[in-house]
Order: C-alpha cells, then sequence, then structure tokens
C-alpha cells in the first residue's frame, strides 16, 4: 500500500456514505460553527501516535468498526489490534490531559 492514510481516509468516506447516504451532507456554506469543532491539542496527540495505532483508533472510534475487522485489514491478530488500540487511547488521553 502506498498511501496507507488515504486508503484508510477512502474506507471510511465510503462507509460513512453507504450508513448516512449523501444527501444528508451538507456544503461547508451551510454550517455555521461557533465554536471549535476539535479539540485544539488533538493534532499535537494525534500525531504522536504511530500509524498503526492511528489506523486502529481511526477505524474504531471513528468509523466504528469492530476489532476483528481492523486485524483482518491489517494482517494482526484481534488480541494486537486491542493492545494498539488500547495504548493509542492512553497515549491520547494524556496527551490531551484528560482522565480515563
Amino acid at each position: 500500500m502506498t498511501n496507507p492514510s488515504g486508503y484508510l481516509f477512502r474506507v471510511g468516506q465510503n462507509k460513512a456514505h453507504r450508513l448516512i447516504g449523501r444527501s444528508r451532507w451538507l456544503s461547508r456554506d451551510q454550517v455555521v460553527f461557533t465554536e471549535p469543532w476539535a479539540e485544539p491539542g488533538f493534532d499535537r496527540a494525534w500525531s504522536s501516535l504511530s500509524d498503526r495505532q492511528r489506523i486502529v483508533v481511526g477505524l474504531v472510534h471513528g468509523f466504528d468498526w469492530s476489532l476483528g475487522e481492523v486485524a483482518g485489514l491489517l494482517g494482526i491478530s484481534k488480541g494486537a489490534a486491542q493492545t494498539h488500540e488500547k495504548r493509542a487511547m492512553a497515549k491520547l488521553r494524556r496527551g490531551l490531559g484528560v482522565a480515563s
């Protein structure tokens, strides 16, 4: 795979389109944000994760994949995927100063 991040983005986008449908998406000019939509320190905490940890957390928590599905995609055991997820979430919580 030459671009894992691009692949992950496209897989998530396709799953979201199937779940929600294209008709419910709003254009950027239809949405008015009054508060920040993301935690300001999230990008720094996210970039501290390894590639595998980002893929596992993105798919499990962002796109509601099961650990078994992620493990199959990455070619690792379900236990290894669970370990990546737990360590990544702990690292994110520490990076954001959030108690578990």
